[in-house]
């Protein structure tokens, strides 16, 4: 059980940086040459928009201010953003689905693994999502996605093992 103990320490470390990082960054440059650069906090929701370079001065959580325009923000980091101001510029696309699907295997672990289950599975399922985004090659998207699927399943099966030992020693 000490061997369990310390695997599921070792993956902590290694995983809790990318975990807490979750977010998106995304720059798009529209057919006027300007540079758009959207930022959005996984856990917190907080998003920044940067034009050319300068800081758009947010208004409330979904609009923003740059020379006397106002932008609005439609969508999230998961399903798609629009930025919507003199005309309309998707800056996130949305995911296809079979990306989708890619991000909920990990949350099977939510119908077999009860609480603990559910928490590595949406964990897991938060990394998917977030470095599916990221990666631009499809072999590479779903060897990642399957990869942290059978991370996820090996994280709970390890947890559940050392429970066990420890209740029944």
């Amino acid at each position: 059980s000490c061997i369990s103990a310390t695997v599921l320490i070792v993956i902590s470390v290694i995983f809790l940086p990318n975990i807490i990082q979750i977010g998106m960054k995304n720059t798009y440059i529209d057919e006027t040459g300007k540079e758009i650069e959207y930022e959005e906090s996984f856990w917190t929701g907080k998003r920044k928009i940067t034009i050319d370079g300068v800081l758009l001065e947010a208004v409330d959580k979904k609009s923003f201010n740059y020379n006397q325009n106002t932008y609005k923000v439609k969508g999230n980091i998961l399903f798609g953003v629009k930025l919507i101001g003199e005309n309309e510029i998707i800056i996130v696309p949305k995911l296809k689905v079979w990306e989708y699907i890619l991000i909920m295997l990990p949350l099977i672990l939510v119908f077999i693994g009860g609480a603990t289950g559910a928490i590595i599975g949406m964990l897991f399922a938060i990394v998917i999502a977030t470095k599916l985004r990221k990666a631009k090659n499809i072999i590479i998207k779903i060897l990642f996605s399957l990869a942290m699927t059978g991370l996820a399943y090996l994280v709970w099966y390890i947890f559940a093992i050392t429970i066990l030992v420890a209740l029944y020693s």
